[in-house]
């Protein structure tokens, strides 16, 4: 992206310094649906991200996640779209992967899963509704406080 272009190199830089050819490179892209729909699971390792969007845009293509808990990556994924182990925890985290990567049956059972999050807890629709029924109950309950109260006879 313009203006991190020292930011990519270092990163790739230290990529191939660790994985060799193993790391595979695929540029910008400007549509991601295909590939969150061409990868296995998607790993997510931070720290202290809140409702990310990549891991929204990987549970709608129906992409498992595996990761870290961080601020609220847990609630996103959980239950049903995939897998969430210790922060930090690099040994956790790395099982997890290999579990998944081995488990065929797993993975394509969670793509269904991933999907259903996305929509149950993301879709906006259903968020919308939501919130309009909040508003129309406390609107309603601001009416009624407003009603003068019937005396009852003793």
């Amino acid at each position: 992206m313009p203006g991190d272009e020292q930011y990519a190199k270092n990163l790739l830089a230290h990529g191939r310094e660790l994985l060799g050819k193993r790391l595979i490179t695929l540029g910008y892209l400007t549509e991601l649906r295909g590939f969150y729909n061409g990868i296995d699971i998607f790993v997510n390792t931070s720290q202290e991200e809140a409702c990310s969007i990549s891991i929204l845009e990987s549970l709608a293509c129906g992409c498992p996640v595996v990761g870290y808990p961080s601020v609220s990556v847990g609630e996103q994924i959980l239950p049903s779209g995939g897998e969430i182990v210790a922060q930090d925890d690099r040994g956790q985290l790395t099982s997890a992967i290999v579990r998944w990567l081995q488990d065929d049956d797993r993975r394509i059972k969670a793509r269904q899963g991933a999907r259903q999050r996305a929509v149950e807890a993301f879709d906006i629709r259903k968020i919308a509704d939501g919130l309009w029924d909040e508003y129309s109950s406390v609107l309603s309950e601001r009416i009624d406080a407003r009603k003068p109260l019937a005396l009852r006879p003793s």
